[in-house]
């Protein structure tokens, strides 16, 4: 985005991915964590990947509609007893790469 359209308006489109992932935190109790850069991290005990993947689509589906070429990679992962985080997010960021290349083809 930065390339195509200028620093401002990867600003705003990261602006709006943060203030769709703030309304999904109120509305579900879940915790949002902007990693660096692009990169979020959504915290949701207790709900399963068809749950997830329906409410990261919802936060796309609003972001579009501000700001229509926008796109966005995800990733879902259940943390498995005694993972330490860091394995978590590696995984989390191996099912973001897994869906890339099922887009792609």
């Amino acid at each position: 985005m930065n390339d195509t359209q200028g620093h401002a308006a990867g600003d705003r489109l990261l602006t709006l991915f943060g203030e769709g992932f703030g309304r999904l935190v109120g509305a579900s109790g879940a915790q949002a964590y902007r990693i660096s850069g692009d990169e979020f991290a959504l915290l949701m005990p207790g709900a399963d990947e068809e749950r997830v993947t329906a409410l990261l689509a919802s936060v796309l589906a609003g972001v579009r509609a501000d700001f229509p070429p926008a796109a966005a990679s995800m990733g879902v992962a259940r943390r498995l007893g005694g993972e330490s985080p860091g394995v978590w997010l590696s995984r989390a960021d191996q099912a973001m790469y897994a869906r890339k290349r099922l887009v792609r083809a």
